[in-house]
């Protein structure tokens, strides 16, 4: 939800991003935008989808407080707008049983309905220039850095009152509650006014693919260097206000470097800007034994990842038939779903393709680097995983059809992220934190 909304801020008050990489989505007559591609050629793109990294390693730890996108003026480099998501993280179980699926269904439409009706505000002016600050909660270690990121001295969000922040939407995830505000300096518009309006008017009338205007051709975004001088941006030749990226002093408490990760020229099968968000809880270096596999189903095509058939689960005492199942767009091969890295049907808005098909392109990020038995040894962690989250205890009969090797890997691995203690008691909270290393959480942010 985080990812969404930035990108959607962003879209709405600058026309500064390459709309031909944008897919206009509608879910209950609320209009949002996606990134079409799994590596966008917007540098704006790209560097928003970097700095995820750090803020996606910070929410996991329950380090992240508040995250703050700032609108700056080219030349002056006055803050004209900034925007602000507030996170507070649930820890007692009544505030998770709190949150049902349709409650959060409907708090997320509220929220990109409020950041839709941003765009009845006039648009920044061209060369505008962005900024992200993050700030931490008290217990964060004094020196905690997420990637990418360093401390620094004068962070502009601590220049801004509270009390003069518009609170715009709220949601709770179950294991977060996010606060969206925001903040402008001109006082053309009310901005209350904007969100309360009724929502009867011109611009929600008008489909969102329409209103895009989709350049033919790559119409887009200026990137600054570091010490880029604005007015070498004045004139782009480009027909829409470009976006600045501020790398001079983009700080997250801390400032941004600029993305030296993303190295575009390397020959590597995981290294999109977007699925380095991920790091495994298994990895190609762990390794496993090839074992005998009776639990493996007679005829290969009936079979996930995993190589549990449904029989396995029933001696487990699972019901197999409540783990959701995903399609595979080109073979029709069927799977678990939390085997291929999706924990709901939700989580995957693009058309799925299986490692089986292609290795190198499945919509599975993370198992692009995994290869040999290690394979199924990952598809059985996200398995244990999920049962585990779903059931709130350690599946012990299942675990045990498992070969040794595997046993010992995966044991070590809850154990090392607190999954489980020594008593194989789970801990829910401690699977959703680490949920980003095992599965893969971007899509369910709506990024595709």
């Amino acid at each position: 939800m985080v990812n969404v909304s930035l990108l959607n801020i962003l879209h709405r008050r600058s026309d500064g991003l390459r709309l031909g990489e944008l897919k206009g989505r509608e879910y209950q007559g609320v209009q949002f935008v996606t990134i079409k591609a799994r590596e966008p050629q917007d540098p704006v793109l790209k560097y928003l989808l970097f700095i995820l990294k750090g803020i996606q390693h910070a929410i996991t730890r329950g380090y992240l407080k508040e995250i703050f996108l700032l609108f700056k003026h080219h030349e002056t480099l006055e803050t004209l707008e900034v925007y602000s998501i507030a996170l507070k993280y649930n820890t007692e179980a009544k505030q998770k049983d709190d949150c049902t699926f349709s409650n959060l269904r409907d708090a997320t439409m509220g929220v990109l309905k409020c950041i839709e009706k941003l765009e009845k505000l006039d648009k920044l002016e061209k060369d505008t220039r962005i900024k992200f600050e993050l700030t931490y909660n008290d217990l964060t270690p004094f020196q905690y850095q997420p990637p990418g990121f360093k401390h620094t001295e004068n962070p502009l969000c601590l220049d801004f009152d509270k009390k003069d922040r518009l609170v715009f939407g709220q949601l709770n995830t179950g294991y977060h509650k996010i606060y969206y505000s925001v903040q402008r300096k001109s006082k053309k518009h009310n901005l209350e006014q904007i969100f309360e309006e009724d929502e009867e008017d011109e611009i929600e009338n008008t489909p969102l693919l329409k209103r895009l205007k989709m350049p033919e051709t790559g119409q887009g975004a200026s990137q600054s260097a570091p010490n880029d001088n604005p007015e070498q941006n004045a004139d782009t030749g480009l027909e829409e206000p470009a976006i600045i990226i501020d790398s001079i002093n983009i700080s997250a408490d801390s400032e941004l470097e600029q993305p030296q990760i993303i190295d575009e020229n390397k020959n590597c099968i995981n290294q999109s800007p977007l699925t380095i968000l991920n790091i495994s809880l298994i990895s190609s270096e762990d390794s496993v034994s090839v074992a005998e596999a009776p639990i493996l189903c007679s005829n290969e095509a009936d079979y996930c990842i995993c190589e549990v058939a449904s029989g396995t689960f029933i001696k487990s005492g699972i019901d197999g038939a409540t783990i959701e199942k995903i399609v595979c767009h080109r073979c029709k091969r069927t799977y678990h779903m939390p085997c291929h890295g999706y924990l709901s049907p939700s989580m995957c808005f693009r058309e799925f393709i299986c490692v089986k098909c292609s290795p190198y392109n499945t919509t599975d990020t993370i198992i692009r680097s995994i290869e040999g038995n290690m394979l199924r040894t990952m598809a059985r962690c996200r398995l244990m995983l999920y049962l585990m989250f779903k059931y709130e205890k350690f599946q012990e009969k299942l675990m045990s059809m498992f070969s040794d090797d595997e046993q010992h890997i995966l044991i070590e691995k809850f154990l090392k992220y607190n999954v489980i203690n020594l008593k194989k008691q789970v801990d829910v909270m401690q699977i959703q934190r680490s949920a980003n290393l095992t599965f893969n959480m971007e899509d369910s942010q709506f990024l595709y």
